[in-house]
């Protein structure tokens, strides 16, 4: 069986930072139905170890877009590869100091 991850990344008392966990809040119940495992957490480090130890991982966060880029709202997908996330995600610049984009890229480097 395929074990999926949903991890919805924000602070809570942030604003708009806080649209991955409101987005997995609103979905947890049909999710856990299907048996997707559902974590919320904090960006940058706390990810590293959600990003581990099962066959998907998707990542609800907020990103900011790159100058003139998309606007608000606007989802992305992007795929991981062995060298982190692609350039289109955006800046990888985070209020936390260490974003999502570090992270993945760490993992990635890491499992090398």
């Amino acid at each position: 069986m395929t074990r999926v991850r949903v991890v919805g990344v924000g602070t809570p008392d942030a604003g708009d930072d806080a649209v991955g966990l409101i987005a997995v809040r609103a979905a947890r119940s049909e999710l856990e139905a299907l048996g997707i495992e559902v974590v919320e957490t904090g960006a940058g480090l706390h990810v590293m170890d959600l990003l581990r130890d099962v066959d998907a991982v998707i990542v609800v966060d907020a990103v900011r877009a790159p100058r003139g880029g998309r606007p608000p709202g606007t989802i992305v997908r992007a795929e991981a590869g062995p060298e982190g996330l692609p350039a289109e995600v955006g800046s990888s610049l985070s209020s936390h100091g260490f974003g999502l984009a570090e992270a993945v890229g760490l993992v990635a480097a890491l499992e090398d």
